[in-house]
C-alpha cells in the first residue's frame, strides 16, 4: 500500500491550488489547517467540498453518511481515516457499489462507498473470493490482521459504482456500529452560508384544531427580511399545531443539502428540537415520517414534531412530541436552522386566534351536483365536499365502525367548499358515507389499522393486506378499489390492477402483500407482482405459495400481476463474431437490459471457464475485469443473462486469442 505523510500530503495540495478556481482555492487552504487537529484524516486530496450531508433526505430513509464531491470523475485516491484493520469488503452492482468498512483501532468504524477500486492486496483478495464464488457480488469479512491500514495509506479509488454519479460516500460509526455526525470527531469543510428557510408548513392535530380555517396542512412562503432571517404571513389557527419546515443548506454549483439542527421555540421557550447527530440502522427507515410524506410533491418539510413511532435518534432527545396548545392571544413562533458549520436562520410565524366558522351566504344554491374528495394528513382524514356553486347546506357525514355510527359535522370554507375531519379510534373497517342532496350516494370503506392494536387482515377482490400490531406509525389507512388509470407495459398483465391508497401512506414494519394468480397465466412461475410508479412497473417480486403471490411491501399505489415471458437483451457485443485479438486481455463487453421483472444474474464465460465481468446498472453495461490471460487459440464466448423471472438470453461468440 502507498503512504503519505499530512506534511507530504499538505504540500501535494498546495501544488495543485492553481489547478482550481477561486473557490476550490479557499477549500484547499481550509483542508490544510483543518488536517492539523483533527481526529480523522480526510480521506481525499481534493477541495473539502460535499454533495449530501449527514441524516439529509433519502426515499424512505435517512441518508447515512456525507457525500464528497471528486470533481465529476473517478479515479481520485482515497485514504484511510485512522489505524485499524479491513473488517469486511463489499463488491455489489447496487446499492454501496464496491465499498471498504475499516475497524479503527479506537473502536469506531468508516465505510468508503461506490469506489472504482481496492488496494492492490485487497482487490486480489475479493477477485479470488469472486471467481471461487463465480459470483460478481461478494460480501466478505477478512480477520482482524489480515489487512491492517495506517492513517494517511491509500487504500481505494473513488468511483460511481453502485447508485448515483461519481462521488464518495464517507460514513463514520461508533462501537455500536451507529452511524454519526462527522463534526462530533472534528472533522470539518468550508461553510461560511446560512441555510435557506423556503417554506413552512403548519398542520392541526387532528379534528379538534384549524389552521386558516380548515383541517388540513397549510404551506406559507418564507419572505427573507433584510438581516437575512425570514417571516411567513400572518397564519390563524386554533388547538394544537405542528410545524414543518423546507429548508436546504445550500452547497457549490447549487447543491442542496441538509440542516444539523432544527429548532421551534416560542420566545426564549423551546418547543421541540431535531438533531442530526446519530443514526441506528434499526430505525433508519423512519426517515419516511422525519419530512412529511403526504405533502413531498410541494416540499421537503422537516417535522418539528415526532411522528406516532419515530423512534430514530434525531428525535429521541426533545421534550415532549412537539405539538404546541395555542393560546387564545396573538403569539410568535420562531423556527431556527443551523446548518452542520454552526451558520443559522430563523423565521418568525405570526400567530393570531382561529376566526370564527364562516356563515355560509343566505342565498338559493344551483340545483348542481358537488364531488367528495378524501385525503389523508396523517392520524386523520378530511373530507372535503366541494360544490360548483355557493352551497348554504352542510353536508352530513356518517362514519360506521363496527356497531358505531358517529355524525361528523362539516365546517364551511368558503361558498362552495365543506371540510370534515376524522380520527378513528379504533381498529377495523370503517365506512364513511356523505349525504347531500346535491351529492350523488358516495360511500367509501375505509381500513384502519392502530398501533398497537391486534393485526388487521383487508381483502377485497384479488387482494389482500395483512397488517401487523407494529406497521402503523400511529393510525395507518388502506382503502382497495380496482385501479382505472394505469402505466403502460410491455409485459401481458393478468387479471385486474388494485389500488391501495392513501399512496404516501407511511409503513413501519412491512405488510404483506398477497394476490392470487388469476386464471389466463401461460407460465406461472413466470408470473410477479408489479407496482406501477406513475411511468412504468416495476418488479416488486412475490413467492409463490401455491396459486398466491406474496411479498413485504412499505409503498401503497397500484398493484398487479404481470406474466414475463420477454427475455432479457443483449447487444453491443465486443469483440465481433470470428474477431483476432490482438492481446491475451482483450476487451470483452455487451449492452443488457430487460423492460420487464429486471435482471437478475450475468455471466460470460471463455471455453466454458468463468469470467469476472462488472454490471453497471447506470449504464446497462457488462465487462469483463481484464485480470488474468485468456488461453491462446479459438475461444468460444459465452454471455448469459437471466431476469428475475427466470427468462434467459445466451450469445456466443468466436474469438481468436494469440
Amino acid at each position: 500500500m502507498l503512504s503519505e505523510s499530512i506534511t507530504e500530503k499538505t504540500a501535494t495540495i498546495m501544488r495543485s491550488v492553481s489547478n482550481f478556481h477561486a473557490g476550490a482555492i479557499v477549500c484547499l487552504l481550509f483542508a490544510v489547517s483543518a488536517a492539523c487537529d483533527e481526529r480523522y484524516h480526510w480521506p481525499l486530496a481534493l477541495p473539502r467540498e460535499l454533495s449530501s450531508s449527514f441524516a439529509e433526505y433519502r426515499a424512505g430513509r435517512f441518508h447515512a453518511g456525507i457525500d464528497l464531491r471528486t470533481g465529476g470523475v473517478v479515479g481520485k485516491p482515497v485514504y484511510a481515516a485512522a489505524d485499524g484493520y479491513v473488517s469486511r469488503v463489499r463488491c455489489s452492482p447496487w446499492g454501496y457499489g464496491k465499498a471498504i468498512y475499516v475497524q479503527f483501532d479506537d473502536g469506531n468504524s468508516v465505510v468508503y462507498a461506490h469506489l472504482d477500486d481496492y488496494f492492490d492486496e485487497l482487490r486480489e483478495y475479493v477477485r479470488k473470493n469472486q471467481h471461487t464464488r463465480q459470483s460478481y457480488t461478494v460480501d466478505l469479512y477478512p480477520g482482524r490482521g489480515q489487512f491492517p491500514v495506517k492513517r494517511g495509506e491509500q487504500i481505494a479509488v473513488s468511483g460511481s459504482t453502485g447508485v448515483g454519479p461519481p462521488h464518495l460516500h464517507y460514513e463514520l460509526r461508533d462501537a455500536a456500529n451507529r452511524p454519526f455526525n462527522p463534526r462530533l470527531s472534528g472533522i470539518k469543510w468550508p461553510d461560511a452560508t446560512r441555510p435557506i428557510i423556503r417554506r413552512l408548513l403548519m398542520t392541526p392535530d387532528g379534528p379538534a384544531g384549524t389552521v386558516n380555517g380548515g383541517y388540513t396542512p397549510v404551506i406559507l412562503d418564507a419572505v427573507q427580511q433584510g438581516d437575512g432571517n425570514y417571516i411567513t404571513p400572518p397564519v390563524s389557527a386554533s388547538g394544537r399545531v405542528g410545524v414543518g419546515v423546507d429548508v436546504i443548506d445550500p452547497g457549490n454549483d447549487g447543491i442542496k443539502m441538509g440542516v444539523h439542527i432544527l429548532r421551534l421555540r416560542v420566545g426564549s421557550q423551546e418547543v421541540f428540537h431535531v438533531r442530526h447527530d446519530y443514526l441506528s440502522y434499526d430505525n433508519i427507515h423512519n426517515g419516511t415520517v422525519a419530512y412529511h410524506p403526504f405533502f413531498l410533491e410541494e416540499g421537503r418539510f422537516l417535522l418539528l414534531w415526532r411522528w406516532p413511532g419515530n423512534v430514530s435518534d434525531p428525535y429521541a432527545h426533545a421534550q415532549g412530541d412537539g405539538w404546541y396548545e395555542l393560546p387564545d392571544s396573538p403569539i410568535e413562533l420562531v423556527v431556527e436552522a443551523v446548518d452542520f458549520m454552526g451558520n443559522s436562520a430563523e423565521i418568525l410565524i405570526p400567530v393570531r386566534p382561529e376566526m370564527s366558522p364562516i356563515n355560509p351566504p343566505d342565498i338559493v344554491p344551483a340545483d348542481s351536483q358537488g364531488d367528495v374528495v378524501l385525503k389523508c394528513c396523517g392520524e386523520y382524514i378530511v373530507v372535503t365536499a366541494d360544490f360548483p356553486s355557493t352551497e348554504t347546506r352542510a353536508p352530513e357525514l356518517l362514519v360506521e365502525s363496527g356497531e358505531t355510527i358517529r355524525l361528523v359535522p362539516f365546517r364551511c370554507m368558503t361558498g362552495r367548499t365543506w371540510a370534515a375531519a376524522y380520527k378513528p379510534e379504533q381498529s377495523g373497517e370503517h365506512v364513511l358515507r356523505v349525504a347531500h342532496p346535491r351529492i350523488i350516494s358516495r360511500e367509501d370503506t375505509v381500513h384502519v389499522a392502530l398501533r398497537g392494536w391486534p393485526d388487521v387482515s383487508v381483502a377485497d377482490g384479488n387482494l389482500q393486506l395483512n397488517i401487523s400490531s407494529d406497521s402503523p406509525y400511529g393510525a395507518l389507512f388502506a382503502r382497495i378499489t380496482r385501479a382505472a388509470n394505469k402505466s403502460a407495459s410491455p409485459l401481458r398483465q393478468i387479471g385486474d390492477a388494485w389500488h391501495i391508497w392513501p399512496d404516501a401512506m407511511p409503513v413501519d414494519a412491512p405488510i404483506e402483500l398477497s394476490m392470487a394468480i388469476p386464471e389466463g397465466v401461460d407460465v406461472p412461475a413466470r408470473a410477479g407482482l408489479y407496482r406501477d410508479t406513475g411511468k412504468s412497473w416495476r418488479y416488486v417480486g412475490g413467492k409463490r405459495r401455491g396459486g398466491v403471490l406474496t411479498a413485504s411491501i412499505r409503498d401503497f399505489g397500484v398493484y398487479a400481476v404481470f406474466e414475463d415471458i420477454l427475455p432479457p437483451t443483449i447487444g453491443d457485443l465486443f469483440p465481433p463474431d470470428q474477431y483476432t485479438a490482438q492481446t491475451r486481455r482483450p476487451i470483452i463487453s455487451a449492452t443488457i437490459a430487460d423492460v420487464g421483472s429486471g435482471i437478475a444474474a450475468f455471466e460470460i464465460r471463455a471455453n466454458g471457464q468463468w469470467l469476472l465481468a462488472e454490471y453497471a446498472p447506470d449504464e446497462n453495461r457488462l465487462a469483463w475485469e481484464r485480470d488474468h490471460d485468456l488461453a491462446s487459440g479459438d475461444l468460444e464466448l459465452v454471455f448469459r443473462v437471466m431476469d428475475n423471472a427466470g427468462n434467459a438470453t445466451v450469445v456466443r461468440r468466436t474469438v481468436h486469442i494469440p
